[in-house]
């Protein structure tokens, strides 16, 4: 999680998933470098 800022601001795509449930739950959409969708709420884990 160290540098998953850093890789979403790389990368074109990317999805982030909280695990920490039963079942995994994206919660987080970037393209380009930007959020295009996030959950509501956000687990308390992640930070923007």
């Amino acid at each position: 999680m160290a540098n998953a800022g850093a890789a979403l601001r790389l990368a074109d795509s990317g999805e982030v998933y909280d695990n920490s449930g039963d079942h995994a739950r994206l919660i987080l959409i970037a393209k380009t470098g930007a959020v295009v969708w996030r959950a509501d709420p956000l687990p308390s884990w992640l930070r923007l």
